[in-house]
């Protein structure tokens, strides 16, 4: 007996009144429920960062068929159908998700708060099902009647002792009690009716023209996002057409169906995307997918800005930032060093981007060409004064599509002339400053200070923030 004869031991099945897979049905005769109650679940399951998509996907794949006990897992490799493409899809989507959000857990994300919630609300779900559950059968095994729970007496004979009911006594052996139930015949095993199939020839004839069809989609096509593209596309076009033409000829395209639709989920989603990415990012020979901060100045979908050394500080930046996404990575700049950002919102994008600021010293903020000067941090009220620590007062600003901002240090105030200029031109994303003061004072000192105080050196000290 091999794992797939012991699997199919157990009783659960996948039903027939299925809205998917059959496993949500299958578990609701189970456990004696209604399959809305378990679908239910298993939609808070989906919501739980993957977790309902891996246990769906896998159940899917291990648990039997009710009518012809077949399990997809056993014939995923030989006979593989949508049903299989499906069902390791979801599995693989929901270990991807699960997986992400693991990492954002452990890298602190700001939605780590909102994710631990709605696992706890799942797992208070699960245990509310899980009672209702075992209450209901306890309630039906008490309610059933006590006939069908006890054995009957036996019936007498002609002379009071019991036996048969035809008179005949029983002798030697104890006569057995109970009803005369009859014996439960097996459920038969129903064959799984097969198509004939493609040949193993055409379908390896069929994938490579699909191959040679996605090579030739990458040399002719210009624009490395644009080749990816179409070379999937013109990939999944020519395998989806072999299926199709397998299907007019009554015939099962096996391996190639599932094929299509491991191709067809990415490629899809990776279509969809590309409809929010302008051309010049499509087009684009050598863009950068993802810049963490770097220098050079080049087209990146996005970009991460990073911590950078203090004493180095104004080397390091680059002077122009052209990307699709802007993302907040480290936002510390030190106030005396002068830097000045330029931002522009791309005309063609929508909603807003939010752009926080918050210094120890003033700002000058110049918002659509209104200057004005940004809330300086105060000593007053902090917890910590006496060792020098300041109240920040972050501020936020909605910068529109087409709008222009630019924010300068309180040093590129004094000497705008040595200051470094960073132009950056995003699409979406949020951009976020901290000011910070020089190593060699605390923050009350930097805020109360002499402005010569910004010759003296500085280093990455966070001290107050």
């Amino acid at each position: 007996m091999n794992v797939y004869d012991t699997i199919r031991t157990r009783p659960i099945r996948r039903t027939p009144d299925k809205l998917l897979g059959g496993v949500c049905a299958g578990l609701a005769h189970r456990w004696g429920i209604s399959p809305a109650v378990v679908r239910l679940l298993a939609i808070l399951l989906f919501l739980a960062v993957g977790l309902g998509l891996v246990l769906y996907g896998l159940a899917w794949l291990f648990v039997p068929e009710y009518e012809t006990e077949d399990i997809l897992a056993e014939r995923a490799i030989r006979d593989p159908d949508a049903g299989v493409a499906t069902a390791i899809a979801m599995t693989l989507i929901g270990f991807v998700a699960g997986t992400g959000v693991f990492a954002g857990i452990i890298s602190g994300w700001s939605h780590t708060t909102s994710l631990i919630f709605v696992n706890f609300a799942v797992i208070g779900a699960l245990m509310v099902v899980a009672f209702a559950v075992l209450r209901s059968r306890s309630r039906r095994k008490d309610s059933e009647p006590r006939a069908l729970r006890e054995p009957a007496p036996a019936p007498l004979s002609g002379d009071g002792v019991p036996g048969a009911a035809d008179g005949s006594a029983m002798s030697g052996a104890a006569a057995p009690v109970g009803r005369d139930y009859p014996a439960p015949s097996p459920r038969k095993r129903k064959r799984r009716v097969r198509t004939p199939a493609i040949s193993s020839p055409v379908a390896r004839i069929v994938v490579a023209i699909a191959i040679a069809g996605s090579a030739i989609a990458l040399i002719a096509a210009s624009g490395l996002i644009a080749r990816v593209l179409l070379a999937f596309s013109v990939g999944l076009a020519i395998v989806s057409l072999g299926v199709l033409v397998a299907g007019f000829r009554g015939l099962r395209a096996t391996w190639l169906t599932a094929l299509t639709w491991l191709v067809g989920i990415p490629t899809v989603f990776l279509l969809a995307a590309s409809l929010a990415l302008p051309n010049r990012f499509l087009f684009a020979e050598n863009p950068r997918f993802l810049n963490l901060g770097g220098t050079a100045d080049e087209l990146s979908l996005i970009y991460v800005s990073e911590r950078r050394p203090a004493a180095t500080f104004q080397e390091s930046l680059p002077s122009s930032v052209d990307t699709f996404v802007y993302a907040v990575g480290s936002r510390l700049v030190p106030e005396d060093v002068p830097v000045i950002y330029k931002l522009s919102r791309d005309a063609h994008s929508f909603g807003y981007a939010t752009v926080e600021y918050s210094g120890i010293r003033e700002w000058k903020i110049v918002h659509e060409g209104e200057e004005f000067m940004s809330r300086p941090a105060s000593a007053d009220g902090h917890p910590n004064a006496d060792d020098g620590s300041v109240i920040h007062y972050p501020q936020h600003l909605n910068l529109l599509p087409g709008e222009t901002m630019e924010l300068h240090t309180p040093e590129a105030i004094e000497r705008p002339d040595e200051a470094k200029i960073v132009d950056i031109h995003f699409y979406y994303g949020e951009f976020a400053v901290a000011g910070i003061g020089p190593s060699s004072m605390t923050y009350a000192e930097w805020l109360e200070g002499p402005d010569d105080a910004a010759t003296e050196p500085t280093s990455t000290s966070t001290e107050g923030n």
